[in-house]
Formats: structure tokens, sequence, C-alpha cells
């Protein structure tokens, strides 16, 4: 799996991928809300590679972007903020 972190939250959101072009690869997406939100992050998995083009309530890649963050010391593990992970489709 791939991860990639964006700058943004809307830079998430705003994602129009090329699932042709992401053959086979299967990835997962993140980039932080700014501090007014209710989330703190905006995380959309893709795996065209498995006919999934859009996964955005996918646990795995959640708590696969998790453990990166928390070994790149990005997070720490406790959310003072008390926000949740958020994604587009628990929105709509």
């Amino acid at each position: 799996m791939l991860g990639i972190r964006l700058a943004s939250a809307d830079d998430v959101l705003a994602l129009r991928p090329d699932f042709v072009a992401m053959q086979p690869h299967i990835m997962g997406v993140i980039g932080p809300y700014d501090d007014n939100s209710p989330a703190d992050y905006e995380v959309r998995a893709f795996a065209p590679g498995l006919d999934i083009h859009k996964d955005p309530v996918c646990g795995s890649v959640k708590a696969s972007i998790a453990q990166w963050l928390l070994a790149e010391g990005i997070v720490t593990g406790d959310s003072p903020s008390g926000k949740e992970p958020s994604s587009a489709a628990e929105d709509a």
C-alpha cells in the first residue's frame, strides 16, 4: 500500500484519481483539517487493482495510516482535540 500525505483535507477531497493509471496500486491519502473542523484528518482510500475505486471508510487503510503517522511522530496516539477521523462518505 502507498501512503500519501497532502497539505490539507481540501486537497484530499479535491482528488479526481485516474484509476487506469493507478493500476495495480492500493493507496491511502490523508490531509489535515484546520483547527476549526470537527475532524483532525480527511482520509480516502483507492484500490483500483482490486476493482475498488473508492473506499473512504476503509478501516484497514485508516489503521495503516495511523501506524505510519505514529512511527513518524506526526501524531502521538492521543487526541487532545477530541476530534474524530473523517471521510467524505461519512459526511454525505
